[in-house]
């Protein structure tokens, strides 16, 4: 069953350039990037809790759209001359990948964001976890997805929410997988200035 693709970004800009990294995000990176046909989405948002501080997710109809002539045109060796500025200044962490569960989503704008990264291959009793804290009203979440890297095979999930739980409550929750977690973010909706 084709699933829907996705592009992470996580970025540390140089605090020194902190404001021009966010006034390129806001009026030319991400108009740009949901423009290319086959962009689902793009959002943004900062850090309440971990780093890097900012994160831009990405839903697309499929990996490909990557590869495609509109993509190439606005990426790499096209950047503009502000991108290649901003980026060189940027500390970044791309990940491409493709949807495991629920498959065909789409991430929706909310209040909160949880970002769980795990050192795992498998990725069943991953999405029977998820599933099972998604399903519970007291978790908060409105929205899960799992998502699996390409070619590293990194497991995330993304959880939108209304609110998110402390660590402290939130990880017993992921049972003997809570070992398994890299990286626990929270983040809230970046609003532009």
């Amino acid at each position: 069953m084709p699933t829907h693709g996705y592009l992470m970004v996580q970025a540390n800009p140089a605090p020194d350039h902190e404001d021009e990294f966010n006034a390129w995000y806001d009026t030319e990176h991400l108009a740009e990037r949901v423009a290319v046909p086959g962009f689902l989405s793009g959002l943004r948002f900062v850090a309440a809790e971990g780093h890097p501080k900012y994160l831009a997710f990405y839903d697309m109809t499929a990996l490909s759209v990557l590869d495609s002539d509109e993509y190439l045109a606005v990426s790499g060796a096209n950047f503009s001359p502000w991108t290649r500025r901003v980026t060189t200044r940027t500390k970044v962490d791309r990940s491409v990948g493709h949807q495991l569960w629920p498959g065909d989503a789409v991430l929706q704008a909310s209040p909160r964001l949880r970002l769980l990264r795990f050192d795992m291959t498998d990725p069943a009793a991953l999405i029977d976890t998820v599933q099972t804290i998604a399903a519970d009203p007291a978790s908060g979440v409105r929205q899960a997805m799992v998502l699996q890297s390409d070619p590293a095979g990194r497991l995330y999930v993304l959880m939108n929410a209304s609110f998110c739980e402390p660590e402290h409550i939130f990880l017993p929750r992921l049972g003997a997988l809570a070992a398994q977690v890299v990286q626990h973010n929270t983040y809230t909706a970046y609003r532009p200035y």
